[in-house]
């Protein structure tokens, strides 16, 4: 695992020298790439992190300590979420669209070039202008589109028909995306057919939250969920720092842990 994370730490040093030489070439496409090789790389690192933290806590398992098993939770709220992972991006060849978790990363690799004087002020701004008009451009169904492709690439899903994917392991999941509507609320559908595993993806300016709802949320809540023709509908509120699902007849169900919690797709 120690080479692992050497080798990971390697591609993301390389990455940062390309996307430095691409950005005094202006070739807005390669920084386009190369920031989203490096969003991938980054989420690699923190997921070896977590591995890590994972293997200890089976280690003191084993000399009898008891260590909480989240999936086994009799309540349906969601386990707390307190290692700060962010959403994921896979790597993509560079003329796939460009989304806003790329932008945010090439604004990251791009201010640090500014700062350490690799790049002139003037040509940073006009660089992520044009991205960011580029996001623009694009309609809330392309968006969607996209976000879904995305994710399902990250974890390596197969798609069935439009938002319905399977898992390696066989299971069905159902991938609903959605931007802000109104601040801090997202409202989301999926086809109204069994799936195992809900993916609700909600798209904020800068960020992407990934709430992965397993089978047994899945299970209690399909009943009660609303129905608009053949389709099952998610409101999910924002409330500080916590997200809440709305379910009909039942209490808001707190799914802030879910956010990043990519086991079900396994």
């Amino acid at each position: 695992m120690a080479d692992i994370k050497v080798n990971l730490e390697d591609v993301r040093s390389g990455i940062l020298h390309e996307i430095e030489s691409a950005a005094r070439g202006a070739a807005t496409e390669r920084v386009f790439a190369l920031s989203e090789a490096l969003r991938g790389v980054e989420a690699d690192l923190r997921n070896l992190l977590l591995i890590e933290e994972r293997l200890d806590g089976y280690q003191v398992a084993i000399k009898g300590v008891n260590v909480p098993r989240r999936e086994q939770e009799a309540t349906l709220d969601a386990p707390p979420s307190t290692d700060g992972r962010q959403p994921q991006t896979a790597v993509v060849p560079s003329d796939s669209p460009i989304t806003p978790e790329v932008l945010g990363s090439a604004e990251e690799a791009i201010g640090k070039m500014v700062q350490e004087g690799k790049v002139e002020v003037g040509y940073a701004e006009k660089l992520l202008d044009q991205l960011g008009n580029r996001i623009a451009r694009r309609s809330p169904r392309q968006r969607g589109k996209e976000i879904r492709e995305t994710l399902a690439r990250e974890r390596h899903l197969a798609p069935e028909k439009g938002a319905i994917y399977r898992t390696p392991s066989g299971s069905l999941v159902g991938i609903a995306t959605a931007s802000e509507t109104k601040p801090n609320s997202w409202f989301l559908g999926l086809p109204d057919t069994p799936l195992k595993v809900v993916a609700l993806v909600c798209q904020r300016k800068d960020s992407r939250l990934d709430f992965i709802l397993p089978p047994y949320v899945v299970t209690r809540i399909w009943p009660q969920l609303s129905r608009s023709g053949d389709q099952v509908k998610f409101n999910i509120v924002a409330r500080g720092s916590h997200y809440q699902l709305q379910v009909p007849g039942q209490p808001p169900l707190d799914i802030t842990g879910f956010n990043g919690g990519y086991g079900p797709l396994i």
